[in-house]
């Protein structure tokens, strides 16, 4: 099948959807994408010259009973999408009761010669399958296909049927099929893993993909009539019913499909850019089999490299063979031959997925073939199969622990091969438990005297799940996993030798997708390993996925190198780092050699097991420091036998050499100098007394980092991030060829604020809270709170959601570089609780923010919440101050002329009564910053002949479309101000006044929004991101200090309009006379100290202001502390009457300013 289309201008539908959260009835925004397309200017006669303009009516077939509505929402985004080039195609649904009876329902309604576009959706979620019945289940399948298409070809005409292979939302469990599947799994068929599941479910998808293709095939497409054809599209589509991005990446994908093909963009195909495809000139009609050629069939030149190892086994004969006269006592002085005990922990790759599977067999993939795994597998022997412990038996034949055959984790012949597919780094623990048990209970071990190998390999689930939740997937929370693993079994398994394999190298693994000339299944890949396949060459995510793939690697190192695990005599953790880098196998005509990989061009095939089988067994014999540090599979690997000088397995001890600790991305030789040539200082062998180490004051993250600046490290002390070129050793000073990278701006601030101390007690008042007395942060709203787009550099980025510099609730880092309410917080309480970090969706801390929200969904943002305090362990949920900052209104305001009575200013208010009245009710010890609904008419001014910026009218037309002086805008600011109004009356009124542990403070910054101006007197689009609506990471920060400072001003004498300048200095600190945060209560009730200062930091130099005392002329002090609350109470409701008048006189003036070109100014009367 030829590759899909792509578009001729790449116009992110994704991201215009996910903005605007478009639904069906939202296709008049689908005409910016594609140019209208006239139909045929005749009916065509051939179904092979349909145009989709010609369509009258589409309709769909198999709808899954489990995901039908999230099913029906993708064909009326398809049906919108054919009303830009017919307004009239209608939408045609049978009832659902299977594809024959639904495709004879289908033929008895759908009759006339009007044009008709039928999807057959082929579900993997309504298939049951049984252990040992995947062929069955599938034949049935395609059988039912060919039923149905029968059916139609003989009973319909004017018809295309482009057949679908669908699956929808990856779950932990399998199935149920409402009870009508039953199967007797194995306690191991899922391992609890979730992405087992998912691998099963993709090569099922591929296998039902290639039956269904047989049956079009066989019967010819049923293109015997010029009025009827079906075509197969050219590869499943999945879909995340969770995820509004992905169901809308599915629809583009499968509109893509209905197309003929065109040329694929350079750089575009396989990595998870999203465009618009459109119609060409040249190519105008939907695909059919007849006017889109196939794609050539794939031949692969044999490589060099499968010349030159053609065998799978290994010819070893070492003159150095025996063991050791007595049992060793010491890991250091271990021989091959007394090894008696082998076992493995890991993922699929030692688990062996489609290790022995046949190159066209992806169903192969699920199959473990244990006994062919390079670290554990034992099948036949070393001339026929290369396996550590083939290579092992050549010195001791009694070897035991290694796996056999095939089967799960918890079959007999997978013995001590623990390794479960799919497993990430968090699983290691419950494998090390399981690799335990089984060596203590099985009779051929003597667990306390046989010295033992055990291999761990873990990481690439990691890397492939990283950029969905790059804080739980960060290196240090990596790094922990495996400690705790090895945390195990240095605490309960005697006389081991532990064999930690640094993380792979995966980004070459990313060629074999990148050029579809391969045949690779990329979709497949991208169902299980998106974060490593999706990033676009060049991209930040990209960037992003090399460093954290590095810095696994690092803190690997760090973690062996802290001598944690050296206190034992008997115990030693060595670091195998033939990953470090991998050089892939290419053909004669220079494209990878996929022979070297399973089916699905990700697992590997028995060859490259082979190779790193005996890349691992030369490792443990290369001293530490002068390890091979990459795998070339193109050169090939030649296994090594131990030398005469030193026949033991290296450990640091042995080896008289502590590893280096920084990271030579260059070289592809040994990772350093040989030891003889290393300086004498890196020489020392590790002396110090077990006493002396222990464990548990070794590892890299006791040490605070504040301790590690670079100021007060010394050069023993350093790390390698902060060694200068004067204090590295010469094996740390390899010249780097990877590009410089350049820092974004920092947007931190400074801090100078002495009082800094929480209240003596806890206090049990609101109005006597102290920023040190809050103990948890927490923050409701839309895309402003969620980070939408803070660090976007392009339009695609703007879908990421940067949680971590979110001005309200954002943790990332320090104040010194990221400003945020949290950041400040944790200058007066360092354990403050609750904020975000890094880049995800939820949960994500207490950050319950939604992108696109409205204050309809407040109430459930404030539910989830309340749950979440209540089951966190971290919080005392009735003893902790919180701090809760509600930010909301904007996509009201953008949408109120869509839906004037669901948007209305009264709906406005009422959800958010509701939301804090369930505060209210619910939560003990609560401060809620109510943050006022901006004021968005300036953000007109914001604009930019950019791609990014042209989509402001998208993502707010009710505010941003109307004319200047139009009836439509004046009518936009008054419900902007009736907004910020009925905001005003729910806070003053006093319904949150009758607890005293409980305030709603109304934070008016936005009242009155000014746009930052550049020094061309144009906006300074750096506050904003890339779409000219959100704002970036530089508008975070203000915020965060606009409303800081807000907390620390007296209710009705804070400032109303934001000053967004870059002064890393405004940050207003605590007065000594009133060190609380503000409050309608503690504003008149609590009375200035005489003689008081207070301080403020809003410029680089602090200065003082003296309190008068009281005296004669001080006319204070004969007004009572009731008066000047009466009189702020006053003027307020002063304020607000006046504003209302004049905002209704201004928009009767405007009425009949369209009579007359004079404008309007002052008052009405």
């Amino acid at each position: 099948m030829a590759p899909r289309p792509s578009a001729a201008s790449p116009v992110p539908l994704l991201v215009l959807n996910l903005l605007l959260g478009l639904s069906s009835e939202s296709s008049a925004e689908f005409p910016q994408l594609c140019s209208r397309s006239e139909p045929s200017a005749v009916p065509p006669s051939s179904v092979h010259a349909l145009r989709p303009g010609d369509v009258s009516v589409v309709s769909v077939l198999g709808l899954s009973a489990k995901h039908r509505s999230e099913e029906l929402k993708t064909l009326q985004g398809l049906s919108d999408i054919l009303s830009i080039f017919n307004p009239d195609v209608k939408t045609v649904l049978p009832e659902q009761r299977g594809l024959l009876k639904e495709a004879e329902e289908l033929a008895h309604s759908l009759t006339g010669n009007e044009w008709k576009l039928l999807l057959l959706l082929v579900s993997v979620d309504e298939l049951c399958i049984c252990p040992g019945q995947t062929s069955s289940a599938v034949n049935s399948a395609a059988l039912s296909v060919e039923k149905a298409l029968d059916q139609l070809h003989n009973t319909l005409d004017h018809a295309l049927v482009h057949v679908v292979v669908w699956g929808g939302q990856v779950e932990s469990e399998r199935p149920s099929h409402d009870g009508t599947c039953k199967c007797q799994y194995d306690g191991d068929s899922s391992s609890g893993v979730e992405h087992w599941y998912r691998l099963e479910r993709a090569a099922l998808k591929a296998v039902l993909q290639e039956s269904v293709d047989g049956v079009l095939r066989r019967r010819g497409l049923w293109s015997d009539r010029e009025d009827f054809s079906a075509v197969l599209q050219s590869s499943p589509t999945h879909t995340d019913y969770t995820d509004a991005g992905d169901s809308w990446r599915a629809l583009v994908e499968l509109w893509g499909e209905l197309l003929q093909p065109v040329e694929a963009e350079s750089g575009l195909e396989g990595r998870g850019l999203v465009s618009f495809p459109c119609p060409s000139q040249e190519r105008p009609y939907l695909l059919t089999q007849r006017n889109s050629p196939s794609q050539p069939e794939i031949h692969q030149s044999p490589s060099r490299s499968a010349l030159r190892h053609t065998r799978m086994g290994t010819s070893l004969s070492c003159p150095h063979h025996s063991p050791s006269p007595s049992v060793p006592t010491s890991v250091h002085t271990l021989r091959p031959a007394d090894i008696k005990v082998v076992g493995a922990i890991g993922d699929s790759l030692t688990a062996g997925n489609g290790i022995g599977a046949a190159q066209n067999n992806l169903l192969g993939i699920i199959r473990e073939y244990r006994g062919l795994a390079w670290s554990i597998g034992g099948d036949n022997s070393l001339s026929s199969v290369t396996t550590l412990p083939n290579l092992l038996r050549e010195f001791n034949p009694s070897l035991t622990g290694f796996s056999t055959g095939s089967g799960k984790a918890t079959t007999t012949q997978a013995f001590l091969n623990q390794a479960v597919a799919g497993a990430k780094s968090q699983d290691l623990v419950s494998q090390t438990r399981a690799l335990i048990n089984r060596m203590q209970s099985d009779s051929r071990i003597d667990f306390e005297n046989d010295w033992k190998v055990i291999t761990v390999f873990i990481g690439g689930n990691d890397l492939c799940a990283s950029c969905e939740n790059p804080e739980y997937f960060s290196a240090s929370n990596f790094a922990n996993n495996i400690r705790n693993a090895l945390d195990v079994l240095h605490t309960e398994v005697p006389r081991a030798l532990v064999n930690l394999v640094e993380v792979i190298y995966i980004i070459p693994l990313r060629q074999l997708h990148l050029d579809s000339s391969l045949g690779c299944p990329t979709w497949l890949v991208r169902d299980i390993c998106p974060c490593v396949v999706n990033p676009a060459e060049g991209s930040s995510e990209l960037e992003e996925l090399i460093n954290i793939n590095r810095e696994y690697q690092s803190v690997t190192r760090d973690l062996v190198n802290s001598g944690r695990y050296d206190t034992r005599s008997d115990f030693s953790v060595v670091l195998q780092p033939f990953l470090r880098d991998v050089v892939l196998p290419l053909q004669s005509n220079g494209k990878p050699d996929r022979s070297f990989f399973a089916p699905d061009c990700f697992h590997l095939s028995q060859k490259s097991q082979a190779l790193m089988a005996r890349s691992l067994w030369n490792n443990m014999l290369e001293s530490v420091g002068s390890k091979t540090a990459i795998l070339d599979i193109e050169e090939g690997v030649t296994a090594q036998c131990p030398s005469s000088s030193s026949s033991y397995f290296t450990t640091s001890l042995n080896s008289q050499s502590v590893y280096q600790s920084t990271i030579n991305t260059t070289t592809q030789t040994p990772e350093t100098q040989p030891p003889e040539t290393q300086p004498p200082e890196t020489q020392t062998p590790v002396t110090q007394p077990p006493e002396t180490q222990p464990p548990e004051t070794q590892p890299p993250e006791t040490q605070p980092p504040e301790t590690q600046t670079p100021e007060t490290q010394t050069p023993e002390t350093q790390t390698p991030e902060t060694q200068t070129p004067e204090t590295q050793t010469p094996e740390t000073q390899t010249p780097v060829t990877q590009p410089p990278v350049t820092l974004p701006p920092n947007w931190g601030s400074k801090f100078s604020c002495k009082n800094t101390e929480p209240s003596d007690t806890v206090p049990t008042s609101v109005h006597r809270l102290r920023p040190g007395d809050v103990d948890v942060v927490a923050a409701l709203g839309d895309s402003l709170t969620a980070g939408f787009g803070a660090k976007a550099n392009n339009i695609i980025q703007l879908l990421n959601e940067e949680r971590g510099v979110s001005w309200s609730i954002g943790g990332d880092d320090t104040l010194e570089t990221v400003t945020t309410i949290p950041n400040i917080l944790k200058k007066f309480n360092r354990n403050v609780f609750g904020f975000s970090k890094g880049r995800s969706k939820r949960p994500n801390g207490f950050n319950m923010a939604v992108s696109g929200a409205k204050a309809s969904g407040i109430p459930g943002q404030v539910r989830d919440l309340i749950e979440a305090l209540r089951n966190s362990t971290s919080v005392n949920f009735q003893q902790d101050w919180k701090l809760v900052t509600l930010f909301i209104g904007g996509n009201d305001l953008c949408q109120y002329c869509k839906d004037r009575d669901a948007l209305s200013p009264k709906k406005y208010i009422g959800h958010i009564r509701d939301a804090l009245d369930m505060l209210y009710n619910e939560v003990p010890r609560v401060l809620v910053n109510f943050v006022e609904i901006l004021e968005i008419e300036d953000l007109r001014k914001v604009t930019a002949n950019t791609l990014g910026c042209s989509m402001q009218g998208t993502l707010c037309p009710c505010f941003l479309n109307p004319e200047e002086n139009s009836e439509e805008l004046y009518e936009m600011k008054r419900i902007n101000r009736a907004l910020q109004m009925e905001t005003e009356r729910l806070v003053y009124g006093g319904r949150y006044d009758k607890r005293d542990d409980f305030a709603v403070v109304l934070q008016p910054f936005f009242q009155n929004s000014v746009v930052p101006m550049g020094t061309n007197k144009q906006p300074d689009l750096s506050f904003f991101s890339v779409d000219c609506f959100h704002f970036s990471e530089r508008g975070h920060a203000q915020m965060a200090i606009a409303l800081w400072n807000n907390m620390l001003e007296p209710v009705g004498s804070k400032q109303s309009y934001n000053n967004f300048t870059h002064d890393p200095s405004k940050i207003h600190c605590p007065s000594e006379e009133h060190p609380y945060i503000f409050t309608l209560g503690n504003t008149f009730s609590l009375e200035p100290t005489e003689g008081a200062t207070t301080t403020t930091t809003s410029t680089a130099t602090t200065t003082e202001e003296t309190v008068l005392p009281v005296t004669p002329e001080n006319r204070m002090n004969t007004m009572p502390s009731w008066t000047a609350g009466l009189l702020v109470v006053v003027s307020l409701l002063i304020g607000v009457a006046t504003t209302w008048l004049v905002m209704h006189c201004r928009e009767r003036g405007k009425r009949n300013q369209k009579l007359s070109s004079l404008e309007m100014k002052g008052t009405c009367m």
